[in-house]
């Protein structure tokens, strides 16, 4: 009866080693496709940031038309439509690109800006945007995109 459960037990430690295994697997493979997301997210950004540079310039271009008779309303409110919408586009997309950022976060336990591993106090204080708006850590971004 006593190797039975010896054997029992081995076979359950091997399946217990077997999940941890394949949660590993799953959690590097998890990471590995929200660091690419994350940084494709930083060249969308980029886009919508020029998009919106764009459109701020349009619209003060037909400001200037308009104020000077040779435009109509209807072509400055939809230069600042276009304004707007550019705007909201860029906001939207800087908020993904820090929601990709905390969740890498999240998942690593490790803070890319101060370069230190997050124990769970950390964690907890840092749940909020703690304001660090500098250039993203290089190991999620290859290069700088504001």
């Amino acid at each position: 009866v006593g190797k039975g459960r010896v054997k029992v037990a081995q076979s359950q430690a091997e399946v217990v080693e077997a999940q941890i295994s394949q949660a590993l697997a799953s959690l590097r493979e998890n990471v590995a496709l929200k660091v690419m997301q994350f940084n494709r997210q930083g060249g969308q950004c980029e886009v919508s940031r020029k998009a919106e540079a764009v459109s701020r310039d349009r619209y003060a271009a037909v400001r200037e038309r308009f104020l000077a008779g040779a435009t109509s309303v209807t072509e400055l409110n939809n230069a600042q439509s276009e304004m707007e919408n550019a705007a909201i586009r860029y906001l939207q997309d800087l908020s993904s690109w820090w929601q990709y950022y905390y969740t890498i976060r999240q998942m690593t336990l490790y803070d890319y800006f101060s370069k230190n591993p997050i124990d769970e106090k950390t964690y907890n204080d840092t749940m909020l945007l703690d304001g660090s708006f500098s250039a993203a850590p290089a190991v999620l971004l290859q290069g700088e995109w504001w």
